[in-house]
């Protein structure tokens, strides 16, 4: 490491291959059909160069787009990974990356379905799907780290020790495979034993999604030892719930053995995991959700009792905890909440739906409501009245 200007200390960062950068340009010139040329230009960009978030909203239709013409259907109507990644769709991307990190896609793609559909947003529930097509954007915009990365000539272990950027699925890729150099990195930052590791956001984000015990272990004592440490606590906290189910259960539960609950940093992490932001959240109200939470996560019994409580903190965090295994399910649960003849059940059922952070599903749901005209109920499903843009368009 050498230390600029100001004094501070600066890491190594690795530059791209000429020869690999111009070996990608001459494939994707060389790409035929036009339609798989779109889709490659829609993921890598036909400069080369990450898109400006600005231009999201176009490079989603470019892709829905592509995708839709070499497939035959809308990305939308996908239910599994087959048909995400059906054999037109791996023709052409094959075409660009080869076979070898085509299957490497494959087993990144498999991963991604094991976190929550919505990590963009700071109220993102932690809900899980079956339907590939709430994950397919997640899947394509891996690809667009991952297309850049092939421009690379160093592994991921010599790239943790540098500020080079590397994708947080091909830190957990690395980890599920127990890359014993990548293993060791990964101990070695979190317990601040190797100069030459600094951990970091994507580093801590590996980890939640790999799930692998003994990188899960550490972290929880760097939580423990974080002290008066809060950003710490927030950069752990905040990224449990982004992972595999396995490792939010585990931070739940080390959360209440420790009695956490009084940090702010873990007020905070419970709003962003269950969308329960209260604006003065008390320590005693955190630490009955989080038991909830616990509680329903661990045993289907007592989920299935919570659903059936006629206490609404119970009957949401049941709803929340199904939602982070299927949130189907918990849809289904959550409408049948909608029939109830009890006011404050249906008050419930509206909430959870609204903040499922899927706004088709919310609009659909509503239409089969609209002779409601309770105030409260019509208040409380106000969302729905926003502007609905379909994943296909």
């Amino acid at each position: 490491m050498r230390r600029s200007e100001d004094g501070r200390m600066q890491r190594k960062q690795f530059e791209q291959d000429p020869q690999l950068v111009e070996m990608y340009k001459q494939k994707f010139e060389g790409i035929k059909d036009k339609n798989a040329k779109l889709l490659i230009k829609a993921i890598r960009g036909e400069k080369y160069q990450y898109y400006e978030y600005s231009q999201s909203h176009t490079i989603i239709k470019m892709l829905n787009k592509a995708f839709e013409a070499l497939s035959g259907y809308p990305m939308s109507e996908c239910k599994t990974i087959d048909e995400l990644l059906n054999p037109k769709i791996v023709k052409a991307l094959t075409s660009y990356v080869g076979e070898e990190e085509m299957e490497r896609l494959h087993r990144a793609t498999k991963l991604l379905l094991e976190r929550p559909y919505s990590q963009n947003s700071y109220y993102r529930p932690a809900y899980r799907s079956n339907h590939i097509a709430l994950y397919a954007q997640n899947v394509f915009s891996y690809m667009t780290s991952a297309f850049d990365n092939y421009c690379y000539t160093e592994t991921i272990a010599e790239r943790l020790k540098t500020d080079t950027n590397i994708h947080m699925i091909d830190i957990a890729i690395a980890l599920r495979a127990r890359d014993p150099e990548v293993v060791d990195l990964i101990c070695e930052a979190i317990m601040g034993d190797n100069s030459e590791v600094i951990l970091t956001h994507a580093m801590i984000h590996g980890i939640m999604i790999a799930g692998c015990e003994q990188e899960l272990e550490l972290l929880g004592k760097l939580l423990l030892a974080a002290k008066g440490q809060e950003g710490i606590r927030q950069s752990i906290l905040e990224a449990c719930d982004m992972g595999v189910t396995q490792s939010h259960r585990y931070f739940i539960n080390l959360i209440l053995e420790n009695d956490l609950c009084r940090f702010s940093a873990v007020m905070r992490a419970f709003g962003t995991w269950t969308g329960l932001a209260y604006p003065d959240v008390k320590q005693k109200v955190v630490e009955k959700h989080m038991g909830l939470a616990a509680k329903y996560l661990a045993a289907d019994a007592d989920l299935v009792a919570g659903l059936n409580s006629d206490d609404v903190v119970e009957i949401y965090m049941a709803l929340w905890a199904q939602g982070c295994t299927d949130i189907a399910l918990a849809f289904a649960s959550g409408e049948q909440l909608l029939k109830s003849p009890e006011k404050y059940k249906r008050l419930v059922g509206w909430y959870f739906i609204k903040h499922s952070n899927n706004p088709l599903y919310a609009h659909q749901t509503a239409l089969k409501y609209l002779d409601v005209r309770d105030p409260e109920e019509l208040l409380i499903s106000k969302l729905f009245e926003v502007p609905i843009v379909k994943i296909n368009e």
